[in-house]
């Protein structure tokens, strides 16, 4: 998904997710979706803030199916599978991919990319993914995706 807010580095950074929100989106005819504030907790870029939408309302199926499985990683990588609001979300450390993309006035821009739990496992790779702890693979554990239901309370 994309990001607003400030440019962080490329790469890998251990971030918390602290805000959510559904938005519409830029073209009103496509749906809304659920953006979520990520904030770095260490490295270079401690502190800086970025957005991350989930177009879980959007208006296209294979968008909204896609919206799904951010959800299901997004979940995976805090640990939490099953939840009554966002909120249950924040403050979990989990890592968060960087790559730069450049917007159409030529500004560069965050594209988080990838996420993985905090033992460095990528959603749906057991074996790990030679993640940005270094160390060894987690146990292996099936993550489940969950039925993304927006919750009513939460906006």
């Amino acid at each position: 998904g994309g990001a607003t807010g400030e440019v962080w580095g490329e790469g890998w950074h251990k971030v918390i997710l602290t805000a959510d929100q559904r938005r519409e989106n830029s073209d009103p005819t496509k749906g809304a979706h659920l953006g979520f504030t990520v904030k770095a907790i260490e490295g270079a870029d401690t502190g800086k803030e970025g957005y991350i939408a989930v177009n879980v309302w959007h208006t296209d199926p294979a968008t909204r199916e896609r919206a799904v499985q951010q959800m299901a990683a997004i979940c995976f990588a805090t640990g939490v599978f099953a939840y009554a609001n966002t909120q249950q979300l924040y403050n979990i450390p989990f890592w968060i991919e960087n790559k730069h993309r450049t917007d159409n006035k030529n500004q560069k821009r965050n594209n988080f990319v990838a996420v993985r739990n905090l033992a460095g496992v990528e959603p749906g790779n057991a074996n790990g993914g030679g993640g940005p702890t270094g160390g060894p693979a987690a146990p292996p554990q099936a993550p489940q995706a969950p039925q993304y239901q927006p919750p009513g309370n939460c906006f």
